[in-house]
């Protein structure tokens, strides 16, 4: 089955209404978790493993991580929306 990513435009203004700004002052942070759950479904799609886990003085805020043997599928998918998109 081929995934066909949104269009950029789509993507960002996704991105951009969903509430985040992560800040030193904990009256302005807020949680990043629905960018993060986001990101996590596009990258989902295509196949890549996405796993999301909270920091341990943050809990509010998920870290990201990627597995050393996605690096390369991930390059080469990146490098492959680079050149749909931007060139």
């Amino acid at each position: 089955m081929t995934f066909k990513s949104p269009k950029l435009n789509e993507m960002l203004q996704q991105l951009i209404a969903l509430p985040s700004m992560n800040s030193a002052s904990p009256e302005s942070d807020t949680s990043n978790r629905e960018v993060v759950d986001l990101l996590a479904s596009w990258l989902d799609k295509p196949g890549f493993e996405v796993t999301i886990t909270p920091l341990p003085d943050q809990t509010h805020q998920p870290d990201e991580y990627l597995s050393l043997d996605r690096i390369q599928p991930t390059v080469e998918w990146l490098s492959k929306l680079i050149r749909q998109f931007c060139l």
